[in-house]
């Protein structure tokens, strides 16, 4: 990966199609007049490829996913606190029926897309169809699929306060992290020590739920978390601390 002098590139996601590496991410350089920019792109087989980010001066390509023979690629400009998502290479408005998309995959021979509908709802969409998960207000974040079954987690705005998709910000206690299961409500991110106000990861084994996700203590932003089934799991710290962002099953 190339950069000029005084600017870097930097990964968040990768992934391998027919032989070929691609990685998502941004470039941060410096402008003539000092101020420091990030613009999302992405590389394949190391060769840059730039994407079309609009007026944003702070963009990041945050996931990247081959569907068939396209290529999907998630992000997010903190200019217009925007949900961005590219396909194959071109910024697009909505998949369907969905508003925002905050992640997009290929699930059992199954395209999903996670974010959230015109009317503001937490859905997901399955090979071109959009499944509405409750009433309330709110984003869904992440899937995934075991068996038959299909989990959603995602964000509840029941408040209308709005909500945070970067894990900054003020965070109010309405803000409570939710998990769906075949489109049915399974369980509240929420236990006696912390909440998961927006997941990030899921994975699912047995009957067990595993989310990760940034989490608050009721007063303050804490570390990501981790969670199984609506509970959190202390994660064994090394050298002082543990801080957990990403879980697979």
């Amino acid at each position: 990966m190339e950069k000029d002098e005084a600017a870097s590139n930097h990964a968040y996601s990768i992934m391998v199609k027919n032989g070929d590496v691609y990685v998502s991410g941004f470039y941060r350089y410096m402008s003539s007049d000092g101020r420091w920019h990030d613009l999302a792109r992405y590389w394949k087989n190391g060769q840059l490829v730039e994407l079309p980010v609009g007026s944003n001066n702070f963009s990041y390509a945050t996931s990247i996913a081959a569907v068939d023979d396209d290529l999907y690629i998630i992000g997010s400009a903190t200019d217009h606190h925007d949900v961005l998502y590219w396909k194959n290479g071109q910024i697009q408005e909505t998949i369907n029926e969905l508003k925002h998309v905050t992640g997009i995959s290929q699930l059992h021979g199954n395209v999903y897309a996670v974010g959230e509908t015109q009317s503001r709802q937490p859905a997901y969409w399955k090979n071109g169809r959009a499944e509405s998960l409750s009433a309330i207000l709110g984003i869904s974040t992440c899937v995934t699929v075991s068996g038959n079954d299909v989990y959603v987690a995602g964000v509840d705005d029941s408040n209308g306060n709005g909500y945070t998709l970067d894990g900054r910000g003020y965070i109010d206690e309405g803000d409570v992290g939710k998990c769906w299961k075949n489109g049915q409500l399974l369980a509240n991110l929420k236990d006696t020590e912390y909440t998961i106000y927006k997941p990030l990861y899921m994975a699912v084994s047995g009957n067990d739920v595993y989310i990760v996700g940034y989490a608050t203590d009721g007063h303050n932003i804490a570390p990501p978390k981790l969670m199984k089934n609506g509970q959190t799991i202390k994660l064994a710290k090394i050298e002082g601390s543990s801080w957990c962002e990403q879980i697979s099953s």
